[in-house]
């Protein structure tokens, strides 16, 4: 009897394992079937000179990829949906400073964070764009809304505040892949 339950444990923890395994796998390829591909660092192995820290992780529905600048503010990137992509760029701010800004002054802010990543090397020119794209168009942008830029792309500046640290969120997305997607 005792050899039939020993027999019988060794096979359930078998049977688990197993399906463990599986499991593992199969979490290891999200985005696999996704049109638009999986979310991939903007900043890989070359980081711009005012980055002191980088961190990116893929989980079952994200991207999430975490800057911190030298000067304490935080970037993080999220890549979202699977056909339906979008990035949302939250920027943490700790400084007093931006507690009180005024809603417009939030989109001039967006533009000088993009121009600043756009300017710090020849692959991240395309940030340098967006800001130039916002400005552009700032006179019609209002804090929460989404723009459209041109057609199809879309842009949406955002802010959280607290007594500790202010959130600027910008949003992008675009029509249709390898662009993203709203």
């Amino acid at each position: 009897m005792k050899t039939k339950l020993l027999v019988l444990f060794l096979l359930t923890i078998f049977f688990y394992s197993c399906k463990e395994k599986e499991k593992s796998a199969e979490e290891k390829k999200p985005f696999a079937d996704c049109k638009c591909g999986r979310p991939t660092p903007i900043f890989n192995s070359n980081v711009p000179d005012f980055v002191s820290g980088h961190n990116f992780a893929i989980t079952s529905d994200a991207g999430v990829e975490i800057i911190t600048y030298k000067n304490g503010t935080k970037l993080q990137i999220v890549q979202t949906g699977c056909n339906d992509i979008r990035q949302e760029f939250s920027f943490i701010y700790t400084e007093p400073k931006f507690r009180n800004l005024a809603d417009s002054s939030w989109v001039n802010n967006a533009i000088d964070e993009f121009r600043k990543i756009g300017g710090s090397a020849p692959e991240f020119q395309p940030f340098a764009l967006w800001g130039n794209a916002i400005e552009a168009r700032k006179q019609e942008f209002h804090i929460g809304e989404d723009k459209e830029l041109e057609k199809g792309f879309f842009v949406k500046v955002d802010k959280i505040a607290s007594a500790t640290e202010t959130t600027m969120i910008v949003t992008v997305y675009a029509d249709d892949c390898p662009g993203l997607k709203k």
